[in-house]
């Protein structure tokens, strides 16, 4: 969930926790937007996984998809990742579509995690904090991660490394 407003400050008052106190639904999703597309109801639900307000972005999701989902032209597997918030590269002279090269998907070799760099990247330059991320790998992607310095939030703050498990939804 993106949250907007004036929540506090990122050093004297910062913020720490969202809990929803009423009723509150996720939407569906529209034709092609997710796999996940079940409404469910946030209510009396807390969190204290807050992002700083001096933070710059991390992933917070991602997902293999295929099917109609799927825009990536080559690669046998996809996984869509989003961040955050929005994000720009942060390298001078990067465009979006030259991101694909910074991601980097694992797979599972009997506990042993294998590296694979994305062979390129779709679902861009569509104002929105998803990416799919093509792979040309036959072994099951499990986490992807990102290293630090290679894109900014509209703060113009860098990420750190970032990492997330790769999740699955059957439709």
């Amino acid at each position: 969930m993106l949250l907007l407003g004036k929540f506090g400050t990122a050093v004297t008052n910062p913020p720490v926790e969202v809990r929803v106190i009423g009723d509150l639904f996720t939407t569906d999703t529209f034709s092609g937007e997710s796999v996940c597309s079940e409404i469910i109801s946030l209510n009396v639900i807390t969190t204290t996984n807050v992002i700083p307000l001096a933070d710059g972005p991390s992933l917070f999701f991602a997902q293999r998809i295929d099917g109609n989902l799927n825009e990536c032209n080559s690669g046998t597997q996809t996984i869509q990742v989003a961040w955050n918030g929005g994000v720009t590269p942060y390298m001078n002279g990067d465009t979006e579509s030259d991101l694909f090269q910074y991601y980097v998907g694992y797979s599972d070799c009997s506990g042993v995690l294998i590296p694979h760099v994305s062979i390129s990247i779709a679902d861009i330059d569509d104002n929105d904090n998803f990416l799919q991320l093509c792979f040309s790998t036959s072994n099951e992607i499990v986490k992807i991660s990102m290293m630090a310095n290679m894109v900014e939030d509209p703060n113009h703050d860098p990420n750190l490394y970032s990492e997330i498990d790769v999740s699955s939804c059957i439709p």
